[in-house]
């Protein structure tokens, strides 16, 4: 309906204005994000976190495995090892899986049902600023989608800001979750009554190569 009046040349109805341009472009730009850039689906990539807080002040992240759509993650340094298992697709990204003192090499993915329930969605469409979903006992809210934020690892741009709180009235913790386009998550605060951790992204690289 759009492109027929563009090409048409209506003018819009008495009382109504066409939007800027500018306007345009940003609608247009949100409907077209890829969701599946917000977390990178390459085997041996490894993120490395600094982090200052009360405890666990290191976080090192590897990409185990990963099938279309789904990808393996192991978290090393959060006082045990976390193995995540999350299905990345164009419209929303939602972990499946979420295990603690995992210290195998197995893979999970192919241990999965078919259609396996997704425990709690992390990122979905819209996104753009605003946008709130409730999932697994949290309200998660983007509160920015161009945000400018620097780590150790360098300077990142349209960084995605998702700010997490939980639906139960005594808890009253924060935690924002920053994602850059390409690399994932690159930042992660936690703010409580009498405490603030945070993580911040210190390197990041495939380990094959390196070696």
């Amino acid at each position: 309906m759009t492109i027929s009046l563009i090409i048409g040349g209506c003018a819009p109805a008495e009382g109504e204005q066409e939007p800027p341009p500018q306007q345009e472009e940003q609608e247009q730009e949100v409907e077209e994000v890829n969701l599946k850039a917000y977390l990178p689906m390459q085997e041996g990539m490894i993120y490395d976190f600094s982090g200052e807080g009360p405890i666990h002040p290191s976080l090192e992240r590897e990409i185990m495995f990963t099938e279309e759509p789904y990808v393996q993650i192991l978290d090393k340094g959060t006082g045990t090892n976390i193995v995540l298992v999350y299905a990345v697709q164009e419209e929303q990204i939602g972990k499946i899986i979420e295990e603690a003192e995992f210290y195998e090499e197995d893979n999970l993915i192919e241990e999965l049902e078919e259609e396996p329930e997704v425990q709690e969605l992390i990122l979905q469409q819209p996104l753009e600023e605003g946008a709130t979903w409730e999932t697994n006992d949290q309200q998660r809210e983007i509160v920015a989608t161009d945000e400018i934020i620097t780590v150790p690892a360098g300077t990142f741009y349209d960084v995605i800001q998702v700010r997490v709180t939980s639906l139960n009235e005594e808890d009253n913790n924060e935690t924002y979750h920053y994602y850059a386009k390409n690399v994932g998550l690159i930042k992660q605060e936690t703010i409580g009554e009498d405490f603030e951790r945070i993580f911040e992204l210190e390197t990041y690289g495939n380990r094959e190569i390196e070696e």
